[in-house]
């Protein structure tokens, strides 16, 4: 059956992308669906149910309690592989839906298309301002809020382990950096704010503080191996002690809009108190598209509509993969064109600023104008080299702060 109504979408909706058993969320907990058609915006049109004959009795109610958990606009359950067996639902909202032939389902799905308005990427994100790079110190400091898929996939290898684990190493390294490049002496000087929102079935803000702070209280040290040179020219492995601040975790789904409208809610109360600074900056760390791509996309690009006086808020993606080519500051899709998912992250994520070029250069990243503050394929090199490049360790700090 499940074949047959890719068939059909296939046929009918070529300009749709089909995705089976997708993850969606239902209250806490989260279900497959066993077929979603989403639009080019990455919007749900239609969930379709496939049951074996007799299934009616829990298919229709379970189709219906998906429509109205993701508002998704149309329904298909499918008994049988005969499409004349099908049921074709509209859903009206507020738990009322309204069964329709097939004939009313195709013309309200092309309908909805039509309707929608046309938009490019760059109509929905800020376009490229001028920063003057107001110096990060105590008397103006930065903020850098990191968001962390720690969603079911995430408990799948990566380069050097599962990558729930090492995430959690490389952002727990990155603010352990950046509190000492806010160390004078032997005190951590409170130059940034620290945020990471980790998500996965639930949002949760898990470090939240002046970094000082943060610093100050890690959740655990973990031993880790460390390759140094032993002075003879060899090199020796040794174990040191690594301070945690993010805990390892992979499971449910991948609530990635309300990690975003988390992060939102953190950086607007921020602006209100330190609203002469330097922009702050969201860093979202996934390994695969949300469970709601329509609601995430509205939630990156209100952030981005954030500003102090020297700028937009900027918001950077990082789809971590150790399974194709690694693209670093996209300026257009055309290295993948017809990649759905790198499309996406790419449409959501800001124009870096061309006063960022020197220090992007000087990473070797060598963007070129137009450029996204994107990285697509990211092994665990580069993951750390885009945390470090994007914290508010990258701007000029004042030296008598």
């Amino acid at each position: 059956v499940t074949a047959e109504v890719i068939a059909y979408f296939r046929e009918r909706f070529s300009n749709f992308s089909i995705i089976q058993e997708c993850e969606i969320q239902m209250g806490t907990d989260s279900r497959l669906a066993d077929i979603v058609l989403r639009d080019a915006e990455g919007n749900f049109t239609v969930i379709a149910e496939c049951k074996a004959p007799g299934g009616a009795n829990y298919g229709i109610p379970q189709l219906k309690s998906y429509l109205s958990a993701t508002d998704t606009p149309f329904g298909i359950f499918a008994p049988r592989v005969d499409r004349d067996s099908w049921v074709f639902f509209e859903n009206l909202r507020q738990n009322r839906f309204h069964q329709i032939d097939q004939s009313d389902f195709e013309k309200g799905i092309l309908k909805e298309k039509v309707e929608k308005p046309n938009s490019t990427v760059s109509d929905n994100i800020p376009s490229e301002s001028k920063y003057s790079n107001v110096p990060i110190g105590t008397p103006n400091p930065g903020c850098i809020v990191i968001l962390a898929d720690q969603s079911w996939s995430m408990n799948k290898d990566w380069e050097t382990g599962i990558k729930a684990e090492q995430v959690a190493l490389i952002v727990s390294r990155a603010i352990y950096d950046l509190a000492l490049k806010c160390q004078r002496g032997t005190e951590i000087r409170d130059r940034c704010h620290v945020s990471v929102i980790s998500y996965g079935g639930t949002v949760d803000c898990v470090v939240e503080g002046m970094i000082s702070d943060v610093y100050a209280s890690p959740i655990e040290t973990k031993k880790v191996k460390k390759t140094i040179p032993d002075g003879a020219g060899g090199y020796l492995d040794v174990e040191i002690d690594v301070p945690l601040w993010l805990q390892p975790r992979a499971s449910g789904n991948t609530p990635m809009h309300e990690a975003f409208e988390q992060a939102t809610q953190i950086i607007q109360k921020w602006i209100s108190q330190w609203s002469d600074t330097f922009p702050p900056i969201i860093i979202n760390i996934t390994d695969g598209a949300p469970t709601r791509p329509d609601l995430t996309g509205d939630a990156a690009r209100a952030a981005m509509h954030l500003q102090t006086t020297d700028g937009n808020v900027l918001v950077y993606n990082i789809h971590i993969a150790n399974d194709g080519i690694e693209e670093v500051f996209p300026n257009s899709n055309a290295k993948f064109p017809d990649n759905q998912l790198a499309n996406y992250l790419f449409s959501i994520s800001s124009v870096l600023p061309a006063d960022m070029f020197p220090t992007a250069n000087a990473h070797e990243f060598f963007p070129e104008p137009g450029a996204r503050c994107f990285a697509y394929n990211a092994g665990e090199v580069l993951l750390s080299k885009m945390i470090e490049f994007g914290s508010p360790g990258h701007a000029t700090v004042h030296a008598d702060d």
